[in-house]
Formats: C-alpha cells, sequence, structure tokens
C-alpha cells in the first residue's frame, strides 16, 4: 500500500484579503493536529500514533506516511475523514476561510476535513492569520518650546511628513510600510503582527514640511532639550506582543533654535557726562531684545544688574 500525506502552509495574511500574497510571509511555530473526524488521535501506516507537527522557519508543515481513508477506517473504526487542526497562536486570530476560487490559495479555516486516497500528497490545507495590532501617534511644530506629546496652545500639526515602519519577517525578511502624517500631525500603522519593530521620521521630508524644524523637544523616549546643532532622534524600538497589541505612544515634537540678542540704550540725558555719572543721578535707558532665529523665543527675561552705591 502506497502511503498517502497532506499539508502545506500557514501565513500572516497582512492585507486581510484571505489569499497568499506574493509578498506575504509564512508563521513558524504553529501547532498543526491531525485527527479523525471526531476529533480522536489517528495512527500511521506502521501503527505509530500520529503526533502534532509546528509550521517551520518557512511557515509549512506536512505529516507523511498515513493511511487512505478507507484502509484507516477499517484499522481504526473511526470517522469517514481526516480533520487537521490548527492552533492559532497568541495574539493572532483566523482570517477568511475560502476567499478564492484557488484552493492552494486560500486559507481552509482553523479545523478542515481532508479525505486522502492511496498515494495522494493534499498540499493545498493552508491556513491564513490576521492580527490588529497598531502603532502610531503624532507629529508637531512645538511652537512654545515646551516638550511634551501633544500638540498645546500655539503649537502646530506636521502633516505630509513620511513615517515608516520597518521589521524582519519570520522567514528573515526585511520589509518596510510607508505612511504620511494627516492634517493633524497623526499617522498610524494598522494590522500589525506580534514582533520588534522600528519606527523612523523621514528627516528629508521633516525638513521639507518644516524648514524651521532644526531642533526637538520630545521623542518616543521622553522630553528632550533643544539646543543648536542638536543631532534629531528620529527612530524608535517598538515591541509589540500578545496582550500588548497597540502602541499609539510613537510622538515626536520639533521646534528651532531662536538666537537672541539684547541692546541697552540710554534714552535721557542725550549726552553721558565725560566722567560718568556720579552716584544720585537719574539716568532713564531702555532694554531692546531682539530674535534674529527662525523660531519664536519664549521665555526670555531681559534683566540689567545696576552697580552697588
Amino acid at each position: 500500500m502506497k502511503p498517502a500525506s497532506v499539508g502545506n502552509f500557514v501565513w500572516f495574511d497582512a492585507n486581510k484579503n484571505g489569499l497568499q500574497d506574493a509578498d506575504e510571509a509564512g508563521v513558524p511555530g504553529v501547532t498543526v493536529t491531525l485527527t479523525d473526524g471526531a476529533g480522536n488521535p489517528v495512527i500511521d501506516l506502521d501503527g505509530n500514533p500520529v503526533k502534532p507537527v509546528t509550521t517551520d522557519a518557512n511557515g509549512k508543515y506536512e505529516f507523511t506516511n498515513l493511511m487512505p481513508n478507507v484502509d484507516r477506517i477499517v484499522a481504526n473504526a473511526g470517522e469517514e475523514n481526516y480533520k487537521i487542526v490548527f492552533t492559532v497562536p497568541a495574539g493572532y486570530s483566523a482570517t477568511k476561510s475560502y476567499a478564492g476560487a484557488d484552493a492552494e490559495k486560500d486559507s481552509n479555516g482553523a479545523e478542515s476535513n481532508v479525505t486522502l486516497t492511496e498515494g495522494q500528497n493534499d498540499e493545498s490545507v493552508d491556513f491564513g492569520l490576521v492580527a490588529d495590532g497598531t502603532i502610531g501617534d503624532t507629529l508637531f511644530w512645538d511652537v512654545d518650546n515646551n516638550g511634551g506629546s501633544e500638540p498645546s496652545g500655539p503649537d502646530k500639526p506636521l502633516a505630509g511628513v513620511t513615517v515608516k515602519l520597518t521589521y524582519t519577517t519570520p522567514a528573515g525578511v526585511e520589509k518596510t510600510l510607508t505612511t504620511v502624517t494627516d492634517a493633524d500631525g497623526h499617522y498610524s500603522f494598522k494590522d500589525l503582527a506580534p514582533g520588534d519593530y522600528v519606527v523612523t521620521v523621514d528627516k528629508a521630508s521633516l525638513a521639507t514640511v518644516c524648514p524651521e524644524c532644526t531642533a526637538q523637544t520630545h521623542a518616543p523616549s521622553g522630553d528632550l532639550t533643544a539646543s543648536e546643532d542638536q543631532e534629531l532622534s528620529l527612530t524608535s524600538k517598538v515591541t509589540l506582543s500578545p496582550g500588548a497589541m497597540t502602541n499609539n505612544d510613537q510622538d515626536w515634537a520639533f521646534t528651532g533654535v531662536a538666537n537672541t540678542a539684547i541692546v541697552k540704550a540710554i534714552a535721557e540725558p542725550a549726552e553721558v557726562p565725560a566722567g560718568g555719572f556720579t552716584p544720585g543721578t537719574s539716568v532713564t535707558y531702555t532694554l531692546t531684545v531682539t530674535n534674529e532665529g527662525l523660531s519664536p523665543a519664549t521665555g526670555v527675561i531681559a534683566q540689567d544688574k545696576l552697580p552697588l552705591a
């Protein structure tokens, strides 16, 4: 008697269409169990119990050396069909089943009945996984230079800035998703699987949208002190895990550095005596503060220390 076999592929259905697209990766480590139609254990052609398997690094699995259905029923007094059961990993759920006409490209669902004939190798029992992970939030111009993760007062959202999300698939392939901040400075990456990600604000795009944004008061790591020639912190590492699939704390606040100067001018008397002012002389003067920088200057204190008599 020729043995039968069955297997194939568990993948992450990134666009949730229920079909295996060329750029979608397999999911390793998923447990797959083979039973009879009623969920009872089965044996192979050698009389050994058929144990659960796990998907490999590419999301593939296979059960081999199986009895054809007719012989299995006689040997086991079991149900008519085999049943393949996929254990959904934490952080995932099942995609839609039987979404296309091609049985080798769609998902059979978490449980699938299979009938095998002698020598048959069925490589069409696939399972698609989806997830609801989210990473995002806000980019803004911190006009008043007071830091924080949200715009306040005169602050302005930065619309049109490119933000990238980079990650490595379980198969070791690096991928990058790209989005652009909306009118409120918000951005979001959705339908993400558990895993490690890197968020990056595109520096060239930021400079185009906000030429004044040459310094920074906030990154996802916390508040920063804006300074001249400051190196901008434009990347952040994020991990999504089962039970913690949302991270909307990836905020960036940018500002500019003010360039202030103060000038003291005597208004009265019109002329300064050759020997200077004697104690008790009434002198009127003005202090003029200027800002030649690209950003508003806030919190500037103008003061003049007078000599002690």
